[in-house]
């Protein structure tokens, strides 16, 4: 009696869950789709890992609690793969809602968003383009006095305090 329908309850919640459904799964394709972008960054296929970093966005900004600091860090990274691909109006729609939402939950403005992200800005997620090649190197990103700087720095420029 009481073991078959425990068995069959266990059973039957068992074959109703859709990975689509529980959270628990939903947070395990976000982890997927972070990796994915990631390893697309490296490869130097940034127009392909910006749908990704977009849907992480859409992700963090849906199913996580208003102004979590993964949808910060997920535009972040949208902000960077964005500048790579040279969309300037995504990558800086990206970046002043990072700063935005980190000031909002943690104060400081710029200088404590850049202190807090400095270690994500070093490393090296995607490739530099060859001198030559047509890439950034070739223009290289410049702030409003015409000086070579970071992207970000372009992004998230100390004087815009």
């Amino acid at each position: 009696g009481d073991a078959q329908g425990g068995a069959h309850t266990q059973a039957t919640t068992s074959s109703q869950i859709s990975p689509l459904q529980p959270a628990w799964f939903q947070c395990d394709l976000q982890n997927l789709r972070i990796l994915k972008a990631i390893t697309l960054d490296a490869m130097g296929l940034s127009h392909r890992a910006i749908e990704l970093w977009n849907q992480c966005i859409a992700f963090t900004e849906a199913k996580m609690p208003p102004n979590d600091e993964a949808s910060i860090v997920m535009r972040v990274q949208g902000a960077l793969c964005a500048l790579h691909m040279k969309d300037e109006a995504q990558a800086r729609q990206h970046a002043t809602v990072a700063l935005q939402r980190h000031h909002l939950m943690f104060g400081g403005g710029i200088r404590r968003f850049r202190r807090r992200f400095q270690t994500e800005f070093c490393l090296a997620l995607r490739p530099s383009p060859v001198a030559g090649s047509g890439g950034s190197s070739d223009n290289p990103l410049t702030n409003q006095n015409g000086e070579a700087v970071t992207p970000h720095d372009f992004l998230w420029p100390l004087g815009s305090e």
